[in-house]
């Protein structure tokens, strides 16, 4: 796993892109990764989103991820793909991008996580509360979930600095975020604040990386 904070973009955010060029520039090396998701787009305009984005990415070490096209990640020379709950299967989005691709995908139960068992990551949620995205998991069900899989589990929904450190306490690798990076009044500041919450939780935890 080579990143803790998976940043997904939604461009019905004002100054999405400002945002995420922003923490894109000031992210530290090898903590954090950029998820191109547009629900509206075409394939067309998927690809000409994520094609605006690459530069900037691989100047700054990010991985650059397509959500859910697998064609479209390989047309744009993205570094992988972010699979859907219901999407391709991990192995035929290896077929299409290669075996050193990054390939993430979305679970939300136990059977997802059963299915997406060769992907190099996995995001799990809601793990608190999100208007309109049915019942949060909780801390108490998330950590069992996680112990089903050897796949590094990112937690996504209603993620906050506190609640990211209360993700990695239940298992968590690391967080999936959206609006509370994207819409914040210091997207770097945010960002900063949730990759310092994982840090202290993995120290709490036991499993912070030995220096």
């Amino acid at each position: 796993m080579t990143f803790d904070l998976l940043l997904i973009t939604d461009p019905s955010i004002a100054g999405w892109r400002d945002a995420a060029v922003a923490v894109i520039e000031h992210a530290p090396r090898g903590r954090v990764a950029l998820q191109v998701r547009d629900v509206r787009a075409g394939a067309a305009e998927l690809a000409m989103l994520a094609r605006s984005l690459r530069d900037v990415t691989r100047a700054h070490g990010v991985p650059l991820l397509v959500n859910d096209r697998a064609d479209v990640a390989r047309a744009v020379d993205a570094d992988g793909a972010h699979l859907k709950e219901r999407g391709l299967e991990v192995h035929d989005a290896r077929v299409v991008l290669g075996e050193r691709a990054i390939i993430g995908a979305s679970c939300h139960d136990e059977a997802g996580l059963a299915r997406r068992a060769g992907a190099d990551y996995v995001v799990l949620g809601p793990f608190a509360d999100v208007p309109g995205k049915g019942d949060a998991l909780g801390a108490q069900r998330f950590a069992s979930m996680v112990r089903t899989t050897r796949v590094p589990v990112l937690a996504l929904g209603g993620i906050d600095a506190a609640r990211a450190a209360d993700a990695v306490l239940a298992g968590a690798h690391g967080v999936a975020v959206i609006r509370a990076v994207l819409a914040a009044p210091d997207p770097v500041g945010a960002m900063r604040a949730m990759l310092g919450a994982i840090d202290a939780a993995r120290i709490t935890r036991g499993t912070a990386p030995s220096s």
